[in-house]
């Protein structure tokens, strides 16, 4: 792969100009939305560009790879690939930001000793040149889509190549980025190459006005995690919470969103009927909501059991009358060891217009995947997870209750499935070391760097 250079600035100053200017104009709302959620008021002064704290100040001289990760998901996606830059780079120093405190707590947990972590400036130029004077970076790096145009063309400005990995534009985001498409060519010309995780991606990024000696389908990172088997005392634990240590049948429903706790209730009665002994765990998606999923559970009369409500010393509530418990995972970094634990499971964001979420995980795990009609952010997998046969995508609640109600009746063949959706990310792998390719390309071979210092 040839060496990527950054791109000389090639106008569009009065788009960025009036971007500027609306964005000046709104700073006073977008601070009073921020400090109205609970969860934006973390790390205020980072998003300013202003910290108590100054971090970057020492090893002056090491190679500062900077890499943006938008929350937990994306955090927990880039973990592999810092292991590698460490590995390949040891003296370089890494820096991962994120919007959220639940990716905040991904780095302070999975990156320890090996990032550090900053959150994510706001896209004004001078916080981004305050942030910049502090970090100089000597590579930026951005997972999935989230385009910034003053970050983007100050880094451009300064000459620092700027690297989309993990690419992706569902429809909903191309068809606006499309709408303005005069002022997003010169947002997407200032980035010095875009990983993109399929070909869909790649001719999205192109409509936009990358050039194409730019842009390139390297497939998708999540597909290069592996699993990581919780210490076993957490294991045990999530084995109590989940049946109690007695194996049994179990559909995990993972990051759920409003309305698809109410269908999942509703074709579990249906299941009971035939399975009594089925457990459902649900793990909504954001964990605010564990109050609203707990109402859900109720008023489809069975018992709400949170995980944190449970000490490893406590003792179950007696459940009242026929009642069963569902029991909500709330917590954070635990869902992806209790797959583990799952006969079925459910990925939502796919019932309702959100657009799905993360195959990978159960996969990695053989579990059979269900999902429903709206996968738009995942479509190229969720197409590969059904090809393969490993995943189901449903649009009724009775085709739902009825292909659950088949894999819980045929082990073998439920098995069976869960091995091919493992098979499928099996064979895409491979995207983490094409894309660290290109890195080499930016911070040099480390055979060439370690000969060196050495």
């Amino acid at each position: 792969m040839k060496p990527i250079s950054t791109v000389p600035p090639n106008g569009g100053g009065g788009w960025y100009t009036l971007y500027s200017v609306l964005l000046t104009l709104g700073m006073p709302l977008i601070l009073l939305i921020l400090l109205a959620k609970k969860r934006s008021r973390p790390g205020m002064l980072e998003r300013l560009g202003v910290s108590s704290r100054n971090v970057f100040s020492s090893h002056a001289g090491d190679p500062v790879v900077w890499i943006h990760a938008v929350s937990m998901g994306e955090a927990m996606a880039i973990v592999p690939l810092v292991v590698r830059i460490k590995e390949a780079y040891p003296e370089s120093r890494v820096v991962v930001s994120t919007i959220t405190e639940t990716g905040r707590d991904v780095v302070l947990d999975k990156l320890q000793g090996l990032a550090e972590h900053l959150y994510f400036p706001l896209d004004h130029g001078a916080i981004v040149n305050r942030v910049l004077d502090r970090i100089r970076p000597h590579v930026f790096m951005f997972v999935d889509t989230e385009l910034w145009p003053n970050v983007l063309r100050t880094l451009q400005r300064r000459r620092i190549p700027t690297m989309l990995i993990n690419g992706r534009l569902s429809s909903r985001s191309f068809a606006g980025y499309m709408r303005i498409r005069p002022f997003m060519k010169h947002v997407t010309r200032s980035i010095s190459f875009c990983a993109m995780q399929s070909q869909r991606d790649v001719d999205r990024m192109r409509a936009l006005g990358v050039d194409a000696e730019r842009v390139a389908a390297t497939g998708s990172i999540k597909c290069d995690q592996t699993v990581l088997l919780s210490d076993p005392q957490m294991e045990q634990s999530l084995d109590a919470f989940v049946n109690d240590g007695v194996a049994g049948e179990v559909l995990i429903a993972a990051s759920t969103h409003p309305g698809e706790e109410e269908a999942l209730l509703i074709v579990y009665k249906r299941l009971l009927e035939e399975f009594p002994s089925l457990v459902l765990v649900f793990a909504p998606r954001h964990l605010h909501r564990v109050a609203d999923v707990e109402s859900v559970i109720r008023s489809h009369d069975f018992i709400p059991l949170r995980r944190t409500s449970l000490s490893e010393d406590a003792e179950r509530p007696a459940a009242a009358g026929t009642q069963k418990y569902v029991r909500i995972l709330d917590t954070h970094g635990e869902l992806a060891s209790t797959f583990q634990f799952a006969s079925i499971v459910w990925v939502g964001g796919s019932w309702v217009p959100v657009g799905g979420h993360n195959l990978m995980e159960p996969a990695q795990w053989g579990k059979p995947i269900f999902f429903g009609p709206f996968m738009d952010h995942v479509s190229e997998m969720a197409e590969m997870m059904v090809g393969g046969g490993g995943g189901i995508q449903v649009s009724t609640l009775d085709d739902m209750t009825q292909r659950m109600a088949e894999l819980l009746r045929e082990p073998e063949q439920r098995h069976k499935v869960g091995r091919a959706a493992q098979q499928v990310v099996k064979d895409n792998q491979g995207a983490l070391d094409r894309t660290l390719s290109t890195i080499y390309s930016v911070l040099g071979d480390p055979a060439l760097t370690v000969s060196q210092t050495g």
